[in-house]
């Protein structure tokens, strides 16, 4: 049967918007995006309460969406980090997410995308600043009560690969599923490119070939820290959904709207990033020391990635952080 539909769920921070804009979007190379697709998919699998099933309306817009693609000898892709879980809230819905997509599409394959934690965290923490978060670096990573659980926050166990691939296999089959980390993708880009094309297309007859140096152009240029820095104390009098204390309500679409306009201004900020990079990679090194090592060992078995050469921890602990 010809592949119809490819979901890729991310994980956040892992060039998801270099797969969407310089790859998913090519129907030279046999790919289709949804119109309207980010809001489209959040709608349908995201939005939904814990026991609601798939609103039909975005449902069939998504369907007829794949019907068509189809037709014209391409698939259709789903691509949207946000179907991986959300970081702050330690992905408390990725499991009701899974089995919405495996409903509305069985016959998928998945594509995800994995980081190694420490640089992921701090790249996922910087992203909720910016999502509107005032917390600092070590409140973020140690949510108050956790033991109560009343409200969803980050949890150590969401960047623990093994689980979600898990998850993933066990709903669409392990074949159809593949994960590449991002650092394959950074450093050897046409490899990574090529596992994707054999993970979709059976056969390129119908499709132009690949350029492997597609995925060579960044599509995000990172904020300075210092910016970052000013934009957490502005978040402190803010309220969004993220950040609820604030004295001013504030969308958080509108604070980033402000702060896009002084980027050139916070450019000049930029020599204090050395400084202030070497202090949050210090509090994550800290964090994470001993605790994915037993995760990375179990994702390089039921992989066959090579894992440690690209800088994960695959090593147990003797004692469990």
């Amino acid at each position: 049967m010809t592949l119809q539909v490819l979901i890729h769920i991310g994980l956040h921070k892992t060039a998801s918007s270099l797969l969407q804009e310089r790859l998913f979007c090519r129907k030279d190379h046999g790919f289709e995006r949804p119109t309207r697709d980010r809001r489209l998919i959040h709608d349908a699998f995201v939005l939904p309460g814990p026991l609601e099933l798939t609103p039909g309306d975005a449902l069939d817009d998504l369907r007829r969406a794949r019907d068509a693609a189809t037709a014209a000898g391409r698939v259709l892709v789903i691509s949207h980090e946000r179907l991986s879980g959300y970081p702050s809230s330690g992905g408390f819905d990725r499991r009701s997410i899974a089995s919405r997509l495996r409903a509305a599409f069985p016959d998928a394959r998945i594509l995800m995308v994995v980081r190694e934690q420490r640089a992921m965290i701090a790249s996922m923490y910087l992203q909720t600043v910016s999502d509107g978060s005032s917390l600092p670096i070590g409140r973020f990573l140690s949510p108050s009560e956790p033991r109560l659980l009343r409200m969803p926050g980050f949890r150590p166990d969401y960047l623990e690969y093994d689980s979600l691939l898990a998850l993933y296999r066990e709903l669409f089959g392990e074949r159809n599923v593949l994960l590449l980390p991002f650092e394959q993708l950074k450093s050897d880009p046409a490899t990574a490119l090529a596992r994707i094309y054999d993970h979709v297309h059976s056969e390129r007859s119908h499709v132009a070939p690949f350029d492997p140096d597609l995925l060579r152009t960044h599509v995000n240029r990172s904020r300075p820290m210092a910016y970052q820095a000013l934009r957490r104390y502005f978040n402190v009098a803010t309220r969004n959904q993220i950040s609820d204390s604030g004295l001013f309500e504030f969308e958080t679409a509108k604070a980033e709207a402000i702060f896009r306009a002084l980027r050139p201004v916070a450019e000049v900020l930029r020599p204090l990033d050395s400084w202030l990079k070497k202090r949050l990679a210090a509090k994550v090194a800290h964090f994470c020391e001993g605790r994915y090592g037993a995760s990375n060992a179990r994702l390089e078995a039921a992989t066959g990635l090579q894992l440690a050469p690209l800088g994960y921890d695959v090593t147990a602990p003797s004692v469990r952080p």
